[in-house]
């Protein structure tokens, strides 16, 4: 009995110590220049970020392979397969301190397609249900959550509630007063209805239940983050706006805010391309029009010193337009103070590369030689407690950008 109970001590201090040891494991990984197998072509300034792949190129995994990514409190890395109704968790099978093979969590769900993590359990919204996973134990929280033109891809939860991004269910909708015009006997949509036709952001409790209105006026909302003690949200331009500049946009987003879709476009032009005149909530950022912004992480690691404090934003990109937009990640910092941003292309960049002139290779110029996502389209982005960056991106791909 004593050697049985000087036997689970001995588990127990192996636990405490070999914890913090793979930690340390994979602070130390080898460097990039000695990993050339797993690293990715897409260009990244190798002076400050090594970026390689998690899974390169999953065989028949289709476009929407991993539409949305999460990470645990312990590092574990979930993804989303929507096609599939499956939510997977990325191990690692060669120990070499990067997950590299998918197991199925769960699956048999309605559409999973957007992701959070929060106290102990991933959230996961997908179709009009609305679910919470813990202990791979998977509970309903709701099955009636409005659905738009697009699949929710906009989560995020803290101690307040669950909020979701809904993106409206037409491109130029009719107002309530339009709707009472149409004639008698037509009843007046109720505010849940109008919100959400016209794209909202809903707030659900907790513990489930009837949401509440928390922000309206959104065209396609991309992902919703915790930034700087604020919720903010990212938004697209509806697709016939592509000759107009800078309408894609970020949001800081508090209760009540109208962001003017349909009738303003990010909060400067009305559907008829002139100024808008109504009350609506201005962007805190604006973005090149159809650099469609999706996925959002908040930079709170200290691995990246130089991601430190960024808001981290996906552009998925355009497609079948004369110029190329998006297909980029990009790091953005914003000063409260000044109201002012700065932004840094984490990737593709050429910082550290140049032709035989010297020159700087454009995004485009890098795009179109192979040295970036084009034509994938990156789709999410999330960040690891010791500061790693994972990326999803079409086709089955899922990279890192970890310490070079």
């Amino acid at each position: 009995m004593r050697r049985f109970g000087l036997l689970v001590s001995l588990l127990l201090l192996a636990m405490l110590v070999l914890q913090p040891m793979a930690h340390l494991y994979a602070q130390i990984l080898p460097p990039c220049a000695d990993r050339e197998y797993y690293t990715a072509h897409i260009w990244i300034d190798g002076r400050e970020f090594c970026l390689e792949f998690v899974i390169a190129n999953e065989g028949g995994a289709g476009e929407l392979a991993y539409t949305s990514l999460a990470v645990g409190d312990t590092g574990e890395v979930y993804a989303a397969r929507p096609l599939a109704g499956q939510i997977v968790v990325l191990e690692d099978s060669d120990g070499d301190a990067l997950p590299d093979v998918p197991y199925i969590l769960v699956g048999e769900l309605i559409l999973p397609n957007a992701l959070a993590w929060y106290d102990g359990a991933l959230y996961v919204a997908g179709g009009s249900h609305l679910y919470r996973i813990r202990d791979d134990a998977v509970e309903t929280l709701s099955s009636t959550v409005p659905t738009g033109m697009f699949w929710i891809t906009a989560l995020a939860v803290d101690a307040t509630g669950i909020y979701v991004g809904i993106s409206a269910d037409c491109t130029t909708c009719l107002t309530a007063d339009e709707l009472a015009g149409r004639g008698a006997g037509v009843p007046l949509p109720s505010e849940l209805e109008q919100a959400v036709t016209r794209g909202a952001i809903l707030r659900y409790p907790l513990m489930g239940g009837q949401p509440e209105v928390w922000a309206t006026g959104l065209h396609q909302p991309g992902d919703l983050v915790f930034y700087q003690d604020a919720l903010w949200v990212s938004d697209s331009a509806p697709a016939h706006y592509e000759m107009a500049a800078d309408l894609d946009e970020i949001n800081h987003v508090t209760q009540g805010d109208e962001f003017g879709f349909p009738m303003c476009i990010g909060a400067t032009i009305d559907m008829t391309g002139a100024f808008c005149i109504i009350q609506a909530t201005p962007p805190a950022h604006s973005l090149p029009t159809r650099s469609t912004p999706l996925g959002m992480a908040a930079y709170r690691g200290d691995a990246l010193p130089l991601l430190q404090d960024a808001l981290l934003v996906v552009l998925a990109g355009n497609r079948n337009n004369a110029t190329l937009q998006g297909y980029q990640i990009v790091a953005l910092w914003y000063d409260e103070r000044t109201q002012g941003w700065r932004n840094y292309a984490l990737m593709p960049n050429g910082d550290d590369w140049a032709d035989s002139s010297g020159e700087r290779f454009t995004h485009q110029q890098m795009s179109y030689r192979g040295s970036g996502f084009f034509p994938r389209r990156p789709l999410d982005v999330a960040v690891s407690a010791e500061g790693w960056v994972y990326i999803s991106v079409q086709g089955g791909q899922i990279l890192v950008v970890r310490p070079p």
